[in-house]
């Protein structure tokens, strides 16, 4: 699901109608971190570079045009990760 209902003016972030898509899908790439990312140690630093780029992929139409908002899935990562990180999977 991708927030096509937004502009490109219009910032990421989560909206109550969007949340759940947004956990969904993260919770998603954080499970299949070690399965997508065989030779990767799963540091904290890493999961999170991780979940930011699948966040950014889920949600933005043109990766490469995301730029500067990049920190904003960041921010968005860290703060899943910190609920994420204690139910770790193998």
């Amino acid at each position: 699901m991708r927030w096509t209902n937004f502009t490109r003016t219009d910032p990421p972030f989560v909206r109550p109608e969007t949340a759940d898509d947004v956990i969904e899908v993260g919770w998603r790439r954080w499970q299949s971190f070690q399965r997508r990312r065989r030779n990767a140690t799963g540091s904290w630093d890493q999961r999170l570079e991780d979940l930011a780029k699948g966040l950014r992929d889920a949600f933005e139409p043109d990766r490469r045009l995301v730029g500067r908002l990049m920190e904003d899935y960041r921010h968005l990562a860290s703060t899943l990760g910190q609920v994420f990180w204690p139910v770790r999977t193998h």
